[in-house]
């Protein structure tokens, strides 16, 4: 991996686990609509490293411009 070395993203991945589950733990405890939360791996994180690089060099009005569908505006590799 030529932009982070592979141990900060696996440190990544390991602390965005750990925090959104003690998010959940805090939201059932106050017994509040239970949410879901899926751990997240490898693969998702460079994917998301990916879009936000990505969305450094295509630059959009907005964030919701960048999942738009259509072909006018629609920017590949966000929505599929």
């Amino acid at each position: 991996m030529l932009l982070f070395p592979i141990d900060m993203i696996d440190t990544i991945i390991n602390f965005t686990n750990s925090n959104g589950d003690i998010k959940i733990d805090n939201v059932k405890q106050k017994k509040l609509k239970k949410r879901q939360w899926k751990h997240i791996d490898r693969t998702k994180i460079l994917y998301f490293i990916g879009m936000l690089i990505t969305m450094g060099i295509v630059k959009k009005p907005s964030l919701r411009d960048y999942w738009e569908t259509i072909s006018l505006t629609y920017t590949p590799g966000f929505t599929d």
